[in-house]
């Protein structure tokens, strides 16, 4: 979006200037000015209410507990994650299992599988997706994320990293 207000706002200049082409040098260069810092001023605004300038903030988080976890998470660990599935699996390189695309039944099988397989289950959720993430799967959020968290930011949205138990094969 933000190439296209770029390219909106000169087209409004140009129409701005065009209708004033027939005033005096001083009063179109006045006109024009006003213009774009009007506009300039509105879309400042819109993306400050929006939160455009605090993505900085919230990807700060992102990396922060990416690579905590990249230096203290085991080779063989898994990671359940939601919004941070693409900046965990970039910052650990570990194999991201995403909680709310899996469908709640096929959840506690699939982690049994893993741990058969010699993994571990570690679970990244920001503070927004826990009441959701319990709602999915409330057997399961009483054993991952209400234990003491390993890593959390504080860099304007909570993260939370917890080592995940699953229950033990017959």
């Amino acid at each position: 979006m933000l190439p296209a207000m770029a390219i909106a706002m000169i087209a409004v200049a140009a129409i701005v200037g065009a209708g004033l082409t027939r005033a005096p040098v001083v009063v179109r260069v006045a006109g024009l000015a006003v213009a774009v810092l009007a506009l300039a001023s509105v879309n400042t605004a819109t993306a400050r209410e929006h939160g455009g300038f605090r993505f900085a903030d919230h990807h700060v988080r992102a990396r922060a507990v990416g690579e905590r976890l990249a230096a203290s998470l085991p080779a063989n660990a898994v990671i359940v994650s939601g919004e941070q599935s693409g900046s965990m699996r970039y910052y650990t390189g570990r194999s991201i299992v995403r909680w709310d695309l899996m469908d709640a039944a096929a959840m506690p099988e699939a982690l049994d599988v893993l741990r058969l397989n010699g993994q571990q289950v570690w679970v990244v959720l920001d503070d927004w997706e826990e009441e959701a993430f319990r709602r999915k799967f409330p057997e399961l959020a009483a054993a991952s994320i209400d234990a003491r968290p390993l890593v959390e930011s504080a860099s304007g949205v909570g993260v939370r990293t917890r080592a995940w138990t699953t229950r033990q094969p017959d």
